[in-house]
């Protein structure tokens, strides 16, 4: 917490912003003059004589109001709250009303907030307090002095409540402002939260679920990126395009779970190999790419014999393959590299003897927009299918 902004490094005059000058206003506005704060020192004497009786008095009336009583709550508390309001009637006598007076003051209003006493029970119990002291005072006063000295102790007690209330005022904003705050916080964190679901919730739509790589928009709106900063940094790309062999024979065999499971082993295999900026996502039912970074063909060739391998060693399964580069020196678009990569594809599911085909396209395509791009070389790696 900020220093200026923690109570314990203020006194309550600086957290209130009360001067001295603030008082010396207050009192002007009340109209408690010096001659004021003469007349009622001159009843302290008085008052100290009948000070326990009329305190008694007060707390007979204040404890037959059950909320006060309930406040209040037991008799050592009681004996305390008398022997305060002794010392607080007394002050009203004193005649200092400076900073320690008003400090005092505060305090009262501080500790009556704190405990829960409502405005309207400490007004009563000040409107309780200045009859039984103007009873006594008209009781003892000569008729002369008497109106005198209780329009100076209204005066007095005007000034007293006001500060009074401004501890009650600085409470509540003091309240409302922590509320706010732990609003705020909340909405903060509700906030992030909402965030992290939404962040949740676009993963779930940009992946498929059994292999958890992306569906074929997403893959594809993320190749285009990577073919950008391909393009920026002259480095090729190659894509890899893979298809898992009679796999809807498997699942008529063997169930939908055992592909589900064959898929779901395949994904966890490409998002183990893939390097920082490779991308990989399931395009069809049975079918995967993975777009390889700064990867030419013979890279391409060797990932994908390391490929074919390792997926028929962790499921029993084999795939076709269809490989295509393109860069340094010329990019095809990502809708042709893609085209190629499955035209190759097809070239090894067509014959049956080869699992791999992969070319490289460097050359500007001299058909019409949409048409397959040349081809400047056709590779084809045979590799004879075991079993």
């Amino acid at each position: 917490m900020d220093k200026t902004m923690n109570p314990t490094s203020q006194s309550i005059l600086q957290q209130l912003h009360i001067s001295d000058w603030n008082i010396r206003l207050r009192k002007e506005c009340f109209g408690l003059l010096n001659e004021n704060e003469l007349i009622l020192t001159q009843f302290q004497p008085t008052m100290q004589k009948y000070i326990d009786g009329l305190v008694e008095e007060f707390y007979k009336h204040q404890t037959s109001i059950d909320e006060v009583a309930l406040l209040i709550n037991d008799a050592d508390t009681l004996e305390r709250l008398k022997q305060a309001q002794k010392h607080y009637i007394l002050s009203l006598f004193a005649g200092d009303y400076e900073e320690e007076y008003v400090k005092s003051r505060l305090r009262i209003g501080i500790v009556h907030k704190r405990i829960g006493v409502s405005p309207f029970l400490y007004l009563s119990g000040i409107q309780q307090l200045k009859h039984l002291i103007n009873q006594l005072i008209e009781k003892v006063s000569p008729d002369d002095m008497a109106k005198p000295l209780i329009e100076s102790l209204d005066k007095l007690i005007l000034f007293d409540v006001s500060y009074v209330f401004d501890t009650y005022i600085n409470s509540l904003v003091t309240e409302t402002t922590n509320a706010k705050k732990k609003i705020e916080q909340y909405a903060s964190s509700l906030e992030e939260k909402i965030q992290e679901r939404t962040q949740q919730i676009e993963l779930l739509s940009q992946t498929d679920n059994l292999t958890t790589l992306l569906n074929p928009t997403p893959f594809i709106e993320a190749l285009q990126r990577e073919f950008n900063r391909h393009i920026s940094s002259q480095i090729p790309v190659s894509l890899i395009a893979i298809e898992i062999e009679n796999f809807a024979k498997i699942n008529e065999t063997h169930g939908h779970q055992q592909g589900n499971v064959i898929l779901e082993k395949i994904g966890t295999y490409l998002r183990k190999v893939m390097h920082e900026n490779d991308i990989a996502g399931r395009i069809g039912n049975d079918q995967l790419s993975i777009a390889l970074s700064n990867c030419d063909e013979d890279k391409a060739i060797d990932f994908c014999k390391k490929l074919v391998m390792d997926i028929s060693t962790q499921t029993g399964t084999f795939v076709n393959i269809g490989s295509a580069t393109t860069g340094p020196d010329y990019y095809c678009s990502p809708k042709d590299l893609i085209q190629a990569a499955d035209s190759q594809l097809y070239l090894s599911k067509r014959h049956h003897e080869s699992f791999l085909n992969s070319v490289t396209i460097n050359d500007m395509p001299s058909q019409s927009e949409g048409d397959t791009t040349p081809l400047k070389h056709d590779r084809t790696n045979r590799h004879k299918q075991a079993g």
